[in-house]
């Protein structure tokens, strides 16, 4: 369980930056609710994975939305804010009848479950984890914002999003192993 105090101290003492949002987060209150609440991880993860399914048996009736408008505000929001909201980008995916791999919707159950109990558990190396995370979506997502724009980019932007994903997952799995 988590304590109240931690030494040393990784409060908002040590940022030179503090948003106004962020001065009356209690740390200590966010970890009790996320030890409290763990089984909720799996309980979007299920929930997110259902309604993958319904989305796909619906859509193979539908023509597929024109969503240009809306895809690109959302990858930019991502971009800037990378939030866990991410899991939205499926329902992009499956409305715009694009092929949904597998790999993307387990990256995302996944990354769900294992960084809740990263806050759950203050696990070191889910900070590792986080920022690796949050710097490649960030650059990902700017991406495909800008190829709803019909911006291109040459190949070797789209090699460097892949070689940096995979490399995400090499060593995230390397942290948590050691």
């Amino acid at each position: 369980m988590a304590e109240r105090y931690y030494w040393p101290r990784y409060g908002l003492e040590n940022y030179s930056i503090v948003l106004f949002f962020e001065k009356d987060f209690d740390a200590y209150e966010s970890t009790i609710w996320f030890q409290r609440n763990w089984y909720h991880s799996i309980n979007v993860s299920l929930l997110y994975v259902i309604l993958i399914y319904i989305g796909r048996r619906w859509m193979a009736s539908q023509e597929p939305f024109a969503l240009n408008g809306s895809l690109l505000w959302w990858n930019l929001g991502l971009s800037i804010f990378s939030l866990i909201v991410e899991l939205g980008d499926t329902a992009f995916i499956v409305l715009r009848k694009r092929p949904l791999i597998f790999l993307h919707w387990y990256h995302h159950v996944t990354v769900l479950i294992y960084t809740w109990h990263a806050c759950k558990d203050h696990n070191a190396s889910g900070r590792w984890f986080m920022w690796m995370n949050f710097g490649e979506h960030a650059l990902m997502y700017f991406y495909y914002a800008m190829s709803v724009t019909n911006i291109r980019f040459p190949k070797q932007v789209a090699i460097l999003i892949t070689t940096l994903q995979i490399f995400q997952m090499v060593a995230s799995q390397s942290i948590l192993l050691n």
